[in-house]
C-alpha cells in the first residue's frame, strides 16, 4: 500500500468514526429532550412548512411518536424541519 492509499484509508477511517460520533451526540441531545418533555405538548415543524401539536410520547432512532385527541401519530424524523417545547 502506498501512502496515497494510506491516507484514503485513514481519510474514510476518520469520516466513520465522525459520523458515530454524531450520530451519538444527536441520540443524547435528543434523550435529553425526550426526558425533559415527555408527556408535556411540543410543535413538530415539517419541511412542507406545516406544523402539528401534540402530547410528546416517545422519540426512536427514526420516528418521533405524538398523541393528540387520543390518538398516537408517528411521524418520521426524516420529514421533520425541527421540534420545540410549548
Amino acid at each position: 500500500m502506498n501512502k496515497s492509499d494510506a491516507k484514503n484509508e485513514l481519510d474514510k477511517i476518520i469520516k466513520t468514526l465522525e459520523d458515530k460520533v454524531h450520530s451519538i451526540v444527536s441520540e443524547d441531545r435528543e434523550g435529553n429532550f425526550l426526558v425533559e418533555n415527555k408527556g408535556k405538548t411540543i410543535e413538530l415543524m415539517f419541511l412542507n412548512g406545516e406544523s402539528i401539536r401534540g402530547e410528546l410520547i416517545d422519540i426512536d432512532r427514526s420516528r418521533v411518536i405524538l398523541k393528540k385527541d387520543n390518538i398516537e401519530y408517528f411521524f418520521y424524523k426524516h420529514a421533520i424541519k425541527g421540534y420545540r417545547k410549548i
